[in-house]
């Protein structure tokens, strides 16, 4: 966004306001030749204030004069000059405030004096409804009235309060669809301001300052009215969708159309307008005295500056020296202009740059483009295959499906289907006739590639194929060694089988004795001992040793039992064996 400055015949003679990005509506100060506005999206401060010269615009300058404090949106803004005192509407807190300027002086060099500067609370909508928005404002400085829309869809008004006497406030219009612009035209004693019916018509419509004597001034279907204003003959409006600013003769009797005075870029939308000085000129006589009012400020104000400029001549003078030796020599490129106050370029609309040394079109079509200054903004011709502002969209890209080519022709996207079983604008239909006379003449092998995503069969595709070989193979390769490990555990267990039982058992002997015999009268040196063990499966040990004291206990009943022979000597020993511990 910018604010642009013209002539009374429409010659553009300078702009200003550069750095903001999205200024919504303004209003102007004659008496200290002020603009105050607002940026939406600006996080610091809504309310600006542009300082500028009439006879300078270079010297001008843009100070910050209100702080956020919460998400304000500004939707209308008017300036009082006899009171010195700026109003603004907020459609976030759905009320009106009011800022007295003079009792609000500050050193601009000092951000956190801004603190200090409290809005009073002038009106509230929120007694109306939760859906009531006040929205543009206009002030009637000759009978002391603050204009407003009371917006809500479909049902809005015009309403007014007396800056004077509190309390005195009754609706003006009402009925009103989607109210915009807003102003009060002192020639003639009227109230103006545009509507729409919801799109298909706008209006101009006007009435008496109290809301009598209603009637449509222009309507149209083709031009979007947003704001207007006037002179003496004319209402100028502006045409934010075909960026126009239309005359309109205020005396349409013959219902005349309107008359183009400026149109403006691609880039450059009209919003927002004013004119300078609307009251004095009209010498209307209603107004008598809040014209004298106002004449009387201007010539303080303008004494103010004389006698500021004669005393203090030297001090800028010097003051521009030593900023030329700080800034080392401080100059401006490609016909840039030097401010020196500030020390800052102000750049033609072809280089930016501290110095204005860097061309508007440095780097700024992408794709190899070719950028042109168009007026006051570049403008790329794209290459064949891309578009936009930038050349930075590329047509082909992501274009043709299913493996199709494409080829940009006439800067459109052409597609050529490589698989003749899809055809389309993009390759996106796939014919089941072309597909099937493919799959019998061999040319596609019956690839399931070619068919449509649902009837292809189900498969599982992982991020990386040689990755899942490796877990899958290295998977296999430890179940088949643990399943082997497995096998030879259970073959050693089956054939290395613990034998049982294991016993071991001391017996003390003599020599010299044959088996089932004991001599318990052989000295005791002739003794031995013998340790039985390991006995496997049950057998009888290679060495049969017996214990003396049993074999002598039971020595008749073995004779007589002579017959039962070895088995016995078995079974009586095994009786032993597991009758005793170690």
């Amino acid at each position: 966004n910018k604010i642009l400055f013209y002539n009374s015949t429409f010659t553009k003679i300078t702009e200003d306001a550069h750095r903001f990005t999205s200024i919504n509506v303004l209003t102007y100060n004659e008496i200290e030749n002020k603009i105050y506005f607002n940026d939406l999206k600006f996080t610091e401060s809504y309310i600006f204030e542009l300082d500028i010269s009439p006879t300078d615009f270079l010297n001008s300058r843009t100070n910050k004069l209100m702080k956020k404090y919460f998400n304000e949106k500004i939707t209308g803004i008017a300036y009082d000059p006899i009171d010195d005192t700026l109003y603004w509407s907020d459609s976030e807190t759905s009320k009106i405030y009011r800022l007295v300027l003079n009792n609000s002086k500050f050193d601009e060099d000092k951000a956190e004096n801004l603190d200090d500067l409290k809005p009073e609370m002038f009106y509230s909508l929120k007694n109306d409804s939760q859906e009531n928005e006040p929205q543009r404002l206009a002030l009637d400085l000759c009978n002391r009235y603050l204009y407003f829309m009371n917006y809500k869809y479909r049902d809005s008004k015009i309403e007014r309060m007396s800056l004077d006497v509190a309390g005195e406030h009754n609706v003006i219009v009402d009925k009103l669809y989607m109210p915009i612009g807003l102003t009060i035209d002192y020639y003639t004693n009227r109230l103006l301001w545009t509507d729409t019916n919801g799109g298909s018509k706008f209006f101009i419509q006007s009435s008496q300052l109290d809301g009598t004597k209603e009637s449509n001034v222009f309507v149209t279907s083709s031009i979007t009215i947003y704001d207007l204003t006037f002179d003496e003959r004319n209402i100028y409006f502006t045409d934010n969708n075909n960026d126009f600013i239309w005359s309109l003769p205020k005396n349409n009797s013959d219902n005349s159309q309107p008359i183009p005075v400026m149109q403006f870029s691609l880039e450059h939308k009209p919003g927002s307008m004013i004119r300078k000085n609307n009251l004095i000129e009209t010498k209307n006589p209603h107004c008598e005295k809040s014209i004298k009012i106002i004449e009387e400020k201007i010539q303080i104000q303008n004494s103010k500056k004389n006698f500021d400029s004669h005393f203090q001549r030297d001090d800028e003078t010097l003051f521009a020296m030593q900023s030329i030796n700080e800034k080392d020599s401080k100059f401006c490129f490609n016909n840039g202009e030097l401010n020196p106050k500030t020390g800052e370029c102000r750049c033609t609309d072809s280089f930016t740059g501290s110095h204005c040394e860097i061309p508007t079109c440095y780097n700024y079509c992408l794709n190899d483009g070719n950028c042109n200054m168009n007026e006051d903004y570049p403008k790329c011709s794209c290459q064949i295959g891309f578009k936009g502002s930038r050349c930075e969209i590329n047509l082909c890209l992501n274009y043709c499906l299913n493996g199709g080519t494409c080829s940009p022709k006439h800067n459109e996207p052409i597609c050529k289907c490589v698989n003749e079983s899809y055809t389309g604008l993009r390759c996106e239909q796939f014919d089941e006739i072309s597909f099937n006379n493919e799959v019998s003449r061999g040319k596609s092998n019956a690839d399931e590639n070619l068919l449509p995503p649902q009837q292809q069969p189900l498969k599982c595709y992982g991020t990386n194929n040689s990755f899942n070989k490796t877990l899958v193979f290295t998977s296999l390769s430890l179940t088949a060694s643990f399943v082997m490990i497995l096998v030879i555990i259970l073959f050693v267990c089956k054939t290395h089988k613990t034998l049982s039982p294991r016993i071991k058992k001391t017996y003390v002997v003599q020599k010299n004795l044959t088996p089932l015999t004991s001599s318990p009268l052989s000295p005791i040196t002739e003794q031995c001992q013998i340790t039985i063990e390991d006995c496997c499966n049950m057998n009888i040990c290679d060495t049969p040793c017996f214990d003396p004291k049993y074999i002598q206990e039971h020595t008749t009943s073995s004779i007589s039992n002579n017959s039962n022979g070895k088995k016995e000597d078995k079974r009586t020993l095994i009786d032993n064996m597991e009758s005793c511990g170690e």
